[in-house]
């Protein structure tokens, strides 16, 4: 009984001690309303240190960009000064969510109900305000959704030295030429530009070059770091001595971190750098010689050939677009082109191909002798061939080939040209495959090389769209139901290889009617690249592998292969625990789960054929079908 009352008294006793830990832990701050607001005093810069853990709203208190108040907290401060100041919260050491999403206000006024804007912000990292001499404002911090500590600073603005057009900063004038510039605190100055951002959204800095020699130069601005806002750039050149007089003669854009334009020896040239949808960043500028290629223009192609096949480089860097020059590649803006001439040898089908690793390139193939009188005459397949053209060759015809960019950042450099007979392989169609038998172990060589993709041809790659060049075509009977593995190999370029059987509920004929029963393209050994793969094979049963390659215009000879593991055998012989074993070997989780699924796939239809019943026979296949589709 004693005991018992103990525990009576004591329960209560520890319920009181966690409801006031509780209440502890859950405390809002002191400045959580408006009326206990700490009060800010100093001189500038000030670190205001505060947390917002346990934070609400309280009635009456007012949105901040249209967002209600959710864990705010209030500070105010008295201007000694007038002055143009920042709210900086960029790196406030938040314990909390390292992104936050904060709501920032300076208010005037003395109760929640007579507060006045000045200032707000949503997600952003610096607030800016004009400050009166002798006024108090309240700043309303939110950091909504997150909880934790944090150190905000106030301070001065201080504009960058080149932040007006009568201060920039000079460049040159030799080159090249890099400077690293910010458009923090950055301002818009009466008279600017209104396509830098007007006077509410500008963020500009100023830079001012003079041309030693005339001739092309290219204007970078690649490498921006963003600071607060988004990081979007209007970057422009202008001539002209003053801001009303400012004449535009180059801009950048979004979608290209280079331009390049001709300059006259001696003038003068104003560069604009803004964050022009109130965008502050950090950037480094570049401005070096731009001179075009040999081969930039026309009437000065670069002969190559005649013989086939034929490699050669070339580079559009720099390049112009000739007046009158048509758009190539299919392309609807292609500009810094770049010309080869060849005549061909020998008629026939003719491949050619610009590619490059981490560039796109736009070709066009032509006949004619006058730029503005072409007569264009190749042909595309972007689906398996994006940096190809074919055309049919007549001996004896010179052919022009253009190689452009457009306007994005990433057509421009330099890049290699193959021209040779196209000779695409036997198995190409899936109605062509080669027939490798049934034998345990098959070893033959195969090529990728010019390879097409045919109407309704499955997906050989995972997802949508695959990337993945044209296909050729085998087909091998199981010779036993164990284990076999099949790779297509490559000393220079990965193959995909991907093994599919028919599917006999499918509705439309081969290949149409393919499932496919894995892919790879990375797994191959020793050194070699391309697809290496494990299947549960059935006996009997025929299936079709597919070879295409990895990337697209990116194909190679490969060496196929198919080993099955121990001799053929009755369909009791195939030894699950064995081909378990086997596919857990393979690299990649969902290689290892797919060969596993089929294994006992195999194992289950091994034993539904041991069934002599033909009705319940064909129910426990069903059954097994659908348990490890």
């Amino acid at each position: 009984m004693l005991q018992r009352l103990r525990l009576f008294l004591l329960v209560p006793a520890a319920l009181a001690i966690f409801t006031c830990a509780a209440a502890t832990a859950s405390a809002a701050p002191t400045n959580d309303d408006f009326a206990a607001r700490h009060t800010v005093v100093g001189p500038l810069p000030i670190t205001i240190a505060g947390n917002n853990i346990g934070a609400t709203a309280e009635a009456g208190e007012p949105d901040i960009y249209s967002n209600s108040a959710m864990k705010t907290v209030w500070y105010s401060w008295t201007a000694t000064a007038e002055a143009d100041l920042v709210i900086d919260r960029c790196d406030d050491g938040f314990t909390g969510n390292p992104n936050p999403f904060v709501d920032m206000a300076v208010r005037t006024g003395t109760t929640l109900g007579s507060l006045v804007l000045v200032k707000e912000s949503a997600g952003r990292c610096l607030l800016r305000f004009h400050a009166m001499a002798g006024t108090t404002y309240n700043f309303q911090i939110d950091y909504r959704h997150d909880e934790g500590s944090f150190n905000l600073k106030m301070r001065a603005q201080a504009p960058p030295a080149n932040d007006n057009f009568a201060s920039p900063t000079v460049l040159g004038p030799s080159l090249p030429v890099t400077k690293n510039g910010t458009t923090v605190d950055s301002t818009w100055e009466v008279g600017e530009p209104a396509s830098l951002g007007g006077s509410s959204e500008s963020r500009s800095v100023w830079y001012s070059w003079t041309a030693p020699t005339a001739g092309r130069v290219r204007l970078s601005l690649c490498d921006k770091t963003m600071v607060d806002g988004p990081l979007n750039d209007m970057t422009i050149v202008y001539t002209g001595t003053t801001l009303a007089t400012l004449v535009p003669v180059a801009t950048l854009t979004s979608s290209d971190c280079n331009i390049d334009f001709p300059v006259t020896a001696g003038t003068n040239y104003r560069i604009a750098v803004s964050g022009y949808i109130i965008g502050d960043f950090d950037f480094t500028l570049g401005l070096k010689a731009a001179p075009p290629p040999t081969n930039d223009d026309f009437a000065n192609a670069h002969t190559i050939g005649p013989g086939l096949p034929i490699h050669a480089t070339g580079n559009n860097d720099f390049a112009t677009e000739e007046a009158g020059e048509p758009n190539h590649g299919g392309y609807p803006d292609t500009s810094r082109s770049v010309w080869f001439k060849w005549t061909a040898g020998v008629s026939g089908r003719v491949r050619l191909k610009t590619c490059a690793r981490d560039l796109s390139f736009f070709t066009g193939v032509y006949t004619g002798t006058m730029l503005t009188a072409l007569t264009e005459v190749g042909e595309r397949f972007s689906n398996y061939a994006p940096c190809s053209t074919f055309f049919d060759a007549v001996a004896g015809t010179t052919y022009r080939i253009a190689v452009a960019g457009a306007p994005f950042t990433d057509t421009h450099g330099p890049f290699d040209l193959d021209l040779k007979p196209v000779s695409i392989p036997p198995n190409d169609a899936f109605a062509s495959a080669i027939d490798l038998g049934s034998a345990l172990t098959v070893e033959r060589n195969g090529t990728t090389v010019d390879a097409t993709v045919e109407d309704d041809e499955p997906g050989h790659a995972d997802g949508y769209g695959g990337g993945y060049g044209g296909s050729v075509w085998y087909r091998w009977k199981a010779p036993s139901d164990n284990p076999a593995v099949l790779q297509a190999c490559s000393a220079t370029e990965p193959n995909l290889i991907a093994v599919y059987r028919e599917d006999p509920e499918a509705e439309s004929p081969p290949p149409g009617n393919l499932h496919k029963l894995d892919n790879d393209d990375g797994d191959c050994r020793n050194g070699t690249k391309g697809g290496r793969l494990a299947i549960a094979p059935v006996k009997g049963t025929t299936y079709f592998i597919a070879v295409a390659a990895a990337v697209a215009d990116y194909e190679s000879p490969f060496a196929l292969e198919i080993r099955t593991s121990g001799p053929s055998g009755k369909p009791g012989g195939f030894n699950l625990k064995r081909a378990i074993a086997k596919c857990r070997k393979l690299k990649g989780k969902k290689k290892r789960a797919r060969c596993i699924k089929a294994a006992r796939k195999k194992a289950a239809l091994i034993k539904c054929k041991k069934i002599k019943n033909g009705k319940a026979r064909a129910k426990c296949v069903k059954s097994a079908k659908r348990r490890f589709h």
